[in-house]
């Protein structure tokens, strides 16, 4: 059997600070590819396994994350590595998937460890041989659930983890892992998969825990702040356009002014501060959507 490193994918292996559904989006974190390359040639496998609920969320297709998935292997094939799979979840079992077909409990999203089983079966793992790394907690516990030893990294200032290390970044967990001494399989019959994890014997710890309450807010925080900006950042343009055809109106008014229409002046002045209205809250949303 064949061990491996389980890399998360968006700010582990690349930069990602939303749902990327743009190929030409992608982008190698420093020092990414040199860690890759480090650990293929200490004889690792390197799996990327990724929550992908932007297919269920509707902002992407599968076809659309395979290209991504696909310019993120050339730019490592560019510096002279790459992966060896990827797995990805597409599923959610909220209100925000709609996307029918994917909205449904998986047990391949993390931070259920279906997607490292999944890759051990295919690929022949050791899972008790295997890591892996990541930068949320729902990463450390799939590991840990799968029986892989686990490193966080870019972990906030002040917050805890359940993971067996932290690094600052892929590269200096790719240097932990290479200069930690080649396990050896245990004699026991049970494969890795269905091994239990004598870590997790007594339920996930209270550290994990609430690793998995930071992530899940701060995911759901994410979610709302791209909701509320669009509609502000619509409310604004539609408020925009009236500015502008109220402007117009109102400058076409004061054309019709004259010593026989009198009454006209009146209803420029309407038009004009109807405009200035309609403006007014076209910078108030603009403002709301930057902050």
């Amino acid at each position: 059997m064949k061990r491996a490193v389980f890399l998360d994918r968006d700010n582990t292996l690349i930069d990602n600070s939303g749902y990327l559904s743009d190929p030409n989006g992608v982008r190698l974190l420093p020092g990414a590819a040199d860690a890759v390359a480090a650990l293929r040639s200490h004889g690792y496998h390197v799996v990327v396994v990724t929550n992908q609920s932007g297919v269920a969320r509707g902002l992407f297709t599968e076809e659309q994350l395979a290209a991504v998935h696909q310019r993120m292997q050339e730019l490592l094939l560019a510096k002279g590595t790459g992966v060896d799979a990827v797995y990805y979840c597409p599923f959610l079992e909220t209100d925000e998937a709609v996307v029918a077909a994917y909205k449904k409990d998986s047990e391949l999203r993390k931070p259920r460890p279906g997607m490292l089983q999944l890759a051990a079966r295919e690929l022949n793992l050791d899972l008790l041989s295997c890591w892996m790394v990541g930068d949320a907690e729902r990463d450390i516990s799939a590991g840990r659930a799968a029986g892989c030893r686990t490193i966080r990294v870019h972990l906030p200032t002040g917050e805890i983890s359940a993971a067996d290390r932290t690094a600052s970044d892929l590269s200096a967990a790719a240097k932990l892992i290479t200069s930690e001494p080649k396990m050896s399989t245990p004699p026991a019959k049970e494969t890795a998969m269905n091994a239990p994890d004598p870590r997790a014997a007594s339920g996930p710890s209270s550290d994990a825990l609430l690793g998995q309450i930071v992530d899940e807010l701060r995911t759901t925080r994410q979610e709302a702040r791209r909701l509320d900006f669009s509609m502000a950042r619509l409310i604004g343009a539609v408020a925009q356009a009236f500015a502008v055809c109220a402007l117009g109106w109102g400058l076409y008014a004061t054309m019709e002014i004259s010593e026989k229409n009198p009454g006209a002046v009146n209803d420029a002045v309407i038009r004009l501060l109807t405009a200035i209205v309609f403006q007014l809250m076209a910078l108030t949303a603009f403002m709301a959507s930057r902050r």
